[in-house]
């Protein structure tokens, strides 16, 4: 009605309404305007979803997705915070999201400490592994340590000296800690002696521990040349050699010279005398002497009455030997079987490995048969020793 008649019904008395369409009392964006309410509609608008009647300005925030409340924010507030657990052992690390359900690889808990071991996580017993299990900032606590040594030799025996504090026994490491070379695995307690090589030198290790090097064994000799041992050509008969046989001075035969040995001899009183002449003496040998050479003046089967030598196309069945035995080897023989001379010959005899000084060396002049030979024998001027 137009009460005071200005041509215009009910101007400035009438309300804005909002239409309800979800009936929660609170209207959408439709609006009327009238002197009461309007059936479905409601004095209060501000309503975000007019389709759900859980959703108005006044509901409470629940975790849904959606702005229950119309402020123009979803499940804030209301969202649980989660940790991502990438072993997933039940804890995560300091990775989170914000989600009203649990997304997978997700949890609730944190404080893993190393979310890429399931065995490592809080509340985990702690384990010899230098690790920290159960994530507390400490490692290998509460475990029993002991002391280990290192063995860099692998012999079984540790170095005192270099130690590691362990609850295990670390690789490369014993209990044991007296080994006193810890670089050489002959080298530790309960090796009987020092090694020494053979010819006797020692090497400068104390194998056996008991702060002694190379006890037993004898300075290594370098030879810088023949060392003269016995020299018969000064002096007269076998220079203390002594035997069945007899060493003889040849005098100024050159041939001769030294000392040399008969198998016959002419006696006129007593006619021919036959049989095998030996002499033996001993040999006083440098450590490191690899070989022993002997110096022959002279080396022949027969001699003629007169003392000349036969005329070559005389055969006589005569055999002249040389045999050097060293003590605990197997004898060298040199022999000649003939009628011709050998002069001024060097003959080197091998020392056997694991010989000692003093070598014993047996000499023999063996067998000479002839009706007419009255001398076979041989000269030796010299005996030296050599390491070549």
């Amino acid at each position: 009605v137009d009460d005071n008649c200005n041509g215009a019904i009910d101007e400035g008395v009438t309300t804005a309404y909002y239409l309800d369409g979800d009936g929660d009392g609170y209207g959408g964006s439709t609006t009327a305007n009238a002197c009461a309410a309007p059936t479905g509609y409601v004095i209060v608008g501000g309503d975000c979803n007019d389709s759900v009647g859980s959703i108005h300005p006044n509901a409470t925030e629940i975790c849904n997705g959606a702005d229950d409340n119309c402020n123009g924010q979803i499940d804030e507030g209301v969202k649980i915070t989660y940790f991502q657990d990438n072993d997933g052992d039940g804890y995560g690390s300091s990775a989170t999201t914000q989600a009203c359900s649990k997304p997978s690889t997700y949890s609730t808990l944190n404080g893993d400490c190393n979310d890429a071991n399931p065995a490592i996580h809080p509340g985990v017993a702690e384990v010899c592994n230098s690790l920290d299990d159960n994530c507390n900032g400490q490692t290998d606590e509460g475990l029993t340590f002991t002391t280990y040594y290192q063995d860099a030799d692998v012999d079984g025996y540790g170095n005192a000296a270099v130690s590691k504090s362990a609850c295990s026994l670390p690789a490369g490491y014993v209990l044991d800690h007296t080994d006193c070379d810890d670089a050489h695995a002959t080298a530790h307690p309960g090796v009987p002696t020092d090694l020494c090589a053979a010819d006797g030198s020692g090497n400068g290790i104390d194998e056996n521990c008991n702060s002694v090097t190379d006890e037993g064994c004898t300075a290594a000799v370098t030879c810088s040349g023949p060392t003269t041992l016995v020299d018969f050509t000064s002096g007269k008969g076998g220079h203390g050699w002594s035997g069945s046989g007899s060493w003889q001075d040849g005098g100024s035969n050159n041939a001769w010279g030294g000392a040399w040995a008969l198998v016959y001899a002419k006696d006129p009183a007593n006619g021919y005398q036959s049989g095998t002449n030996a002499a033996t003496g001993s040999i006083n040998i440098p450590a490191g002497t690899k070989f022993i050479e002997f110096d022959v003046g002279a080396f022949w089967n027969v001699l003629t009455d007169d003392g000349q030598w036969p005329p070559n196309n005389t055969s006589y069945d005569t055999s002249v030997s040389m045999i050097f035995t060293f003590t605990g080897a197997t004898p060298v023989t040199l022999s000649n079987k003939g009628s011709t001379l050998q002069s001024n010959v060097a003959v080197k005899v091998a020392v056997p490995a694991g010989v000692s000084s003093p070598v014993t060396a047996t000499v023999t002049v063996a067998n000479a048969k002839s009706s007419s030979a009255y001398y076979g024998g041989f000269s030796v001027l010299r005996i030296k020793a050599t390491c070549n």
